[in-house]
């Protein structure tokens, strides 16, 4: 029976990472490791980012000033030891620029993790992700006067195998996915590396790198189909209480080939788990 049920629950991941799409990240904090059932986690944050010059779709790098600000809100919940599920959401964006100031939100995404289970001190598992575009012209669920552009315009889904480790107070984690793209888009591999520690009881930190490239040939009418990034993650948590947490995230990205910002991304968080 219990085998039954895990089959079960990877395959809803699967339908999920697929399905989902035709209605975007954002890793699951659960990260490879199993987890209480019905425990859960809720986090919102404020990201801040400016940058003096942009990297155009040819990688030429010119001066223009950007003054970003988002709220950002995330949560899962462990549905069995085995399953979680996540969502992610942008509600508001502010961004103030040479070209006049706009407010939006950002896409959506749902992510669903299925724990496959651990070798030695090795754990697997495995991740489907869909985004939805909310945050676009091409949105079908909000009007375009009123929500400007704040989002990638497609549908995507990600397949995304997780290794974990840990030893002592030290946990590491590693991540290869699949993304797929919608309306004839090049899909694109991303990776990341992540490394976390408890220096005490109200004292956390973690570091990861990760980037993104094309899997194939790029479309010369879609210039930014040859986008590829690089970058990494620092992030220092303060426990409040084993159930409250304050998290300080600063995120630096060089992205090559694409329109986006030159320049570091602070983000201000609060975290509040149940078990």
């Amino acid at each position: 029976m219990q085998r039954i049920r895990c089959k079960r629950e990877f395959g809803l991941t699967l339908l999920i990472g697929l399905l989902l799409s035709a209605i975007h990240p954002i890793s699951v904090y659960a990260g490879a490791w199993p987890n209480k059932p019905g425990s859960g986690l809720i986090n919102g944050s404020l990201s801040v980012e400016g940058a003096t010059r942009l990297s155009d779709s040819h990688g030429e790098v010119f001066d223009y000033s950007l003054l970003s600000s988002a709220v950002n809100l995330y949560g899962e919940w462990h549905l069995s030891r085995r399953w979680c599920l996540g969502a992610f959401l942008t509600p508001g964006k502010y961004l103030v620029s040479e070209d006049g100031d706009q407010l939006g939100i950002g896409d959506a995404t749902v992510s669903s993790t299925f724990y496959i289970g651990k070798i030695s001190q090795t754990h697997f598992a495995f991740q489907g992700t869909t985004m939805l575009p909310l945050g676009t012209e091409n949105s079908a669920f909000l009007p375009d006067s009123v929500y400007p552009i704040f989002g990638q315009g497609i549908y995507a889904f990600e397949l995304r195998p997780q290794v974990g480790w840990t030893i002592g107070s030290y946990w590491f984690q590693s991540e290869l996915a699949y993304r797929h793209r919608t309306e004839g888009r090049v899909p694109q591999g991303l990776y990341s590396l992540s490394s976390g520690h408890s220096f005490s009881k109200k004292w956390a930190g973690r570091l990861s790198l990760s980037g993104m490239f094309p899997l194939r040939s790029t479309n010369p009418k879609l210039p930014g189909d040859a986008q590829r990034y690089y970058g990494f993650q620092t992030a220092a948590l303060y426990r409040i209480s084993p159930s409250s947490s304050f998290v300080l995230q600063w995120d630096g990205m060089v992205t090559p080939g694409y329109e986006l910002p030159v320049g570091p991304r602070l983000n201000f968080g609060y975290s509040y788990t149940w078990k």
